[in-house]
């Protein structure tokens, strides 16, 4: 059974590996199902930073992710 973190994390790479071209915070967030107005993305904000920081997650200039 895995926790709430580990599903969104999977659902995070999921969504990067079906968009090489890669995405934005907003469009991760959106595609997650996280309204915006609810809580301006800090859920996708810090598993995105937890995925960088892993090092699986990369981010450029443009605030864009991909896969590492």
């Amino acid at each position: 059974l895995m926790n709430i973190y580990s599903q969104l994390t999977a659902l995070v790479l999921d969504i990067l590996r079906e968009h090489p071209q890669g995405l934005r915070q907003a469009q991760i967030a959106a595609k997650l199902g996280i309204p915006r107005k609810k809580d301006n993305n800090w859920i996708s904000y810090y598993l995105l930073k937890a995925l960088q920081d892993d090092g699986i997650v990369i981010k450029n200039d443009q605030k864009t992710f991909f896969l590492a």
